[in-house]
């Protein structure tokens, strides 16, 4: 039992050098855990209102109306951009019509941010883009 403590009896601090290289770890996957659901919330939240947008358009046949609604759908995520959302309205022809949607969400991390432009990314923003086309009800 001696020659048992002798040799592996001696691990203090063992716990405290173990968290300090695993903590650093689980708190950059949680901050990208979170990035991510902020980037899928988003992306839901850009394609309901470019279905609004376009729905809007197709009743009122107002392109101004149509762009006062896409940008009150996107109200609830706006505080994750510092850049105001691009909005266009398509009249493709008689029976359709189009409304196309670029929201910038804003990387809320610093080191999620840095990893993103190492792997190809644009830099702090992200674009997420959609866009929805309907056809006019013949009446």
């Amino acid at each position: 039992m001696k020659l048992f403590k002798r040799y592996f009896g001696n691990n203090k601090g063992q716990a405290l050098i173990e968290t300090a290289f695993t903590f650093p770890i689980i708190i950059l996957f949680c901050f990208a855990f979170m990035q991510f659901s902020y980037m899928a919330m988003a992306y839901q939240v850009v394609n309901y209102a470019a279905f609004m947008g376009a729905r809007s358009f197709i009743v009122n046949n107002d392109a101004g109306a149509s762009q006062g609604v896409t940008k009150k759908c996107l109200q609830p995520i706006m505080w994750m951009s510092a850049r105001a959302p691009e909005i266009q309205t398509a009249n493709e022809s008689q029976s359709l019509a189009g409304v196309r949607v670029t929201f910038y969400q804003k990387i809320e991390f610093p080191l999620i941010g840095e990893l993103f432009v190492m792997i190809g990314g644009t830099g702090t923003y992200i674009p997420i883009k959609s866009f929805c086309r309907m056809n006019k009800p013949s009446l």
